[in-house]
């Protein structure tokens, strides 16, 4: 007698004396009565173990994989690389929506951050999706939540030109004055680049007029002379750069 002639519940029996997963997957692949039978199991022990198919799916985008996954028991917040990074992370980087919208409806925590300190709305920011960022925001990711020195969302996003995700960030709270290891803030970007468009909404913001210490309408005016870039030093000035000094106080403007 063949093997897969064998009743379904020998076959059940020989599957539960296979305990390398490798094993288990492989009679899988046999043939398509022994992947019905085994491949619930394949999945638990997976799922108990090192969540490959958790993984997996969430990289290649396969709802599927994810949700039998989760279904055998594998934790949503499993760590899934050496970045510390669970499968909310490749899915967001990689697009794939479906992924996202199940990885959240299935309780995964979205504010922690990788092992580089990168957060869900950076990861968002990198794919220049607008509605990605959108989302992150709207679960509650907090846009400042980086580490000390690491690029801030914001500053990304003016970096590479995103207005529309600027305008989201900034209006989400995210801080105009966050560095980077360099000491670059998004305005410093939007002045030195420069990104004349972005500017101009820093400047129908009141960045400068809400500035008390007058050191961001100092540092944009001394950064547009020193490249000798009068477009920009001219929108700087049309948009009260110097409406503060050092010292707090409105300067007196004649």
């Amino acid at each position: 007698m063949l093997l897969q002639d064998l009743a379904t519940e020998i076959i059940e029996q020989i599957v539960q004396y296979l305990s390398v997963c490798s094993d288990l997957n492989a009679l899988c692949q046999t043939n398509k009565r022994f992947h019905h039978i085994a491949n619930d199991l394949v999945y638990r022990e997976d799922a108990h173990w090192q969540c490959n198919a958790l993984r997996w799916g969430s990289q290649e985008g396969i709802v599927s994989v994810v949700e039998r996954s989760l279904d055998q028991g594998a934790d949503v917040n499993h760590i899934i690389n050496q970045d510390d990074e669970t499968a909310l992370f490749p899915a967001v980087q990689k697009q794939h929506w479906d992924i996202v919208h199940f990885l959240l409806a299935r309780g995964a925590d979205v504010h922690r951050r990788n092992k580089v300190g990168d957060n869900l709305v950076y990861l968002a920011v990198t794919t220049g999706s607008y509605d990605l960022v959108k989302l992150m925001l709207d679960q509650g990711v907090d846009p400042n939540s980086h580490v000390e020195g690491d690029v801030p969302p914001l500053l990304l996003a003016v970096r590479r030109g995103y207005l529309d995700i600027v305008r989201l960030l900034f209006d989400g709270g995210a801080y105009i004055d966050d560095s980077d290891d360099w000491g670059e803030t998004p305005l410093h970007i939007a002045v030195g680049t420069p990104q004349h468009d972005i500017l101009i909404f820093f400047i129908e913001k009141d960045v400068f007029r809400k500035d008390k210490t007058g050191a961001r309408g100092a540092d944009a005016l001394e950064m547009a002379v020193i490249r000798g870039d009068m477009s920009t030093l001219r929108l700087l000035l049309e948009g009260d750069a110097t409406s503060c000094d050092y010292h707090g106080g409105t300067s007196q403007r004649r």
